[in-house]
This record gives structure tokens, C-alpha cells and sequence, in this order.
């Protein structure tokens, strides 16, 4: 019975996250797929969700989402994790 309503839970979390991801991505406009690879939950997911959006925003290059070459120049392309890594690297 615990491990019911263990699993219980766990799905009402994970339900309770998804519902949190699609409203801060639709108030934000960033895609939920970025939105749910952010931390937090709450004020600081949304928080982080703008911080994300505003340096987005200051990118003038309009080529500037599409993945990038390491700047390495071992020709790799950054993944999303990277890219979100890039972006709260610049944020501090």
C-alpha cells in the first residue's frame, strides 16, 4: 500500500510540473520543451524562465539559436543543455 501511494504522489508531482512548465512557457513565450529543462519551481522557475527569454532577447544575430560550433573548435554542436549552460554563464 505505501508503495501505491508513493506512486501516487510522484505522479501528482510530476502532473503538478507539467502544469507549472506549460503556464510559465505560455507566459513567457519559450518553448515547454526549454521551460522544462529549467530549475526551480514556482517564482524562481518563472524567474529563471525571464532570465532565459531576456538574454534570448539581446541576441542580435537572428542564426543565434541554431546550434552552435564549439567555441573550442573541435566542430562539435552544442546541445540545448549547453546552450541553456551559456546562457546562465552570461546571466552572472
Amino acid at each position: 500500500m505505501a508503495e501505491l501511494e508513493r506512486r501516487f504522489d510522484e505522479a501528482d508531482k510530476a502532473k503538478a510540473r507539467r502544469s507549472e512548465v506549460e503556464k510559465v512557457a505560455k507566459e513567457t513565450g519559450l518553448p515547454v520543451e526549454l521551460v522544462a529543462m529549467l530549475d526551480g519551481d514556482g517564482d524562481q522557475l518563472a524567474e529563471n524562465a525571464k532570465t532565459v527569454n531576456a538574454i534570448i532577447g539581446k541576441l542580435k544575430d537572428p542564426g543565434a539559436l541554431a546550434p552552435r560550433v564549439d567555441q573550442a573548435g573541435g566542430g562539435e554542436q552544442l546541445t540545448p543543455r549547453q546552450l541553456l549552460q551559456v546562457a546562465y554563464a552570461e546571466k552572472n
